[in-house]
């Protein structure tokens, strides 16, 4: 993507991002003209992002930067606290069983996600952040200069991101805290080696976390 594709391109997703903002806003003073904002929990989120000429790439792909992965969410609580902004991880599948447990409401068995709301932090709208997101990205078709269908599994912690890719031999290593910006890939370094097997290690783990828990069997064969 060249500069100029990448500046039409955000000044774009800028348009859309303030008709969005506007809208929201419309609602937000419709709850607080007829008194329903201090009964209201308003969630704010959105699904993937956009590369947006990040690492020279324009809109999604296989690759999962930091900025494709990183979304917005807001947790408007009127029995929260006010303007706290957190770096904790969680993931969007979170969304359902949070606002269940906001809500009072057991989460159905085999729901995947976790509740970011725990016994001690419901009562007043804070968070209680991940230690570890699973990414899991699959596609039907072939990315140019792939022979196989994209197949990719990440886990990120609040400082490593690891990610593999099932029919190709080279993976991804980045330390997002000397690294940010995911320049240098070390999944071939020895000097991580032992990071590169952890890592491996949660991600297995996350994903049996994730497998399919329901329905519940009623007897033993």
């Amino acid at each position: 993507v060249t500069p100029e594709e990448a500046r039409v391109a955000i000044a774009l997703n800028y348009g859309a991002i303030a008709l969005i903002d506007d809208a929201v806003g419309r609602l937000w003073a419709y709850l607080q003209r007829t008194g329903l904002a201090e009964d209201t929990v308003v969630v704010f989120a959105s699904d993937h992002g956009d590369f947006m000429g990040d690492h020279g790439l324009l809109n999604k792909g296989p690759l999962h930067y930091r900025s494709l992965i990183r979304t917005p969410l807001i947790w408007a609580d009127p029995t929260g606290a006010q303007a706290e902004r957190s770096a904790g991880l969680c993931s969007s599948i979170d969304l359902a069983p949070t606002i269940l447990a906001r809500a009072g409401v057991t989460a159905y068995r085999g729901m995947q996600g976790r509740a970011l709301l725990d016994e001690s932090s419901a009562s007043n709208g804070t968070m209680a952040a991940r230690e570890a997101v699973l990414i899991e990205e699959e596609t039907h078709h072939r990315y140019p200069g792939s022979p196989f269908p994209l197949r990719v599994r990440s886990i990120v912690t609040d400082r490593w991101r690891l990610s593999v890719r099932g029919d190709e031999a080279w993976g991804e290593l980045y330390d997002l805290e000397s690294d940010p910006e995911e320049r240098h890939n070390r999944w071939a370094d020895p000097a991580v080696a032992a990071v590169k097997s952890e890592h491996m290690f949660r991600l297995v783990q996350e994903m049996q976390r994730h497998v399919d828990d329901a329905p519940q069997p009623l007897r033993m064969a």
